[in-house]
């Protein structure tokens, strides 16, 4: 049995917190915590967007950042995408409507076999999914939705 929970939080680079957070709220409805200022240099802006159990996205603020790498996956940088996970499809559906409503995607659905996914890019360029498991036995804890 591992001996962890699952991620804690992934963090990213936005030039715009505020308009970062707003996206994310309007697709996911995830509200961000107050924005706070790093204690230590470059003190740089960054508030925690609560994505669902227990795991959030760390976004900060860099108006330096360098705009995120479009391609194919495995060629985009160390950490490819990020999969933001729903609990049926129902729910994928309505956040795909959203996200093609705000063109953040065509809305194709994937068809991983264990999973349905939905690609999208975030305000920054980066690119990221949203998935859910199609039956408990799929999932690799065999927990499922």
């Amino acid at each position: 049995m591992a001996l962890t929970e699952g991620f804690n939080h992934v963090a990213i680079l936005t030039t715009d917190l505020e308009r970062l957070a707003a996206f994310y709220d309007s697709v996911f409805e995830v509200t961000a915590s107050p924005v706070q200022k790093m204690e230590h240099p470059p003190c740089l802006r960054h508030a925690f967007l609560a994505v669902g159990n227990g795991t959030v996205i760390h976004a900060i603020e860099d108006p330096e950042a360098a705009p995120m790498f479009p391609g194919e996956i495995g060629k985009r940088g160390p950490v490819d995408h990020l999969a933001i996970g729903v609990r049926d499809r129902a729910t994928l559906e309505l956040v795909r409507d959203r996200l093609v409503a705000l063109r953040a995607s065509r809305g194709l659905v994937k068809d991983f076999g264990a999973i349905r996914s939905v690609f999208f890019r975030d305000p920054d360029g980066m690119e990221c999914e949203v998935a859910y498991w199609i039956a408990s036995d799929a999932s690799p804890t065999g927990e499922g939705p």
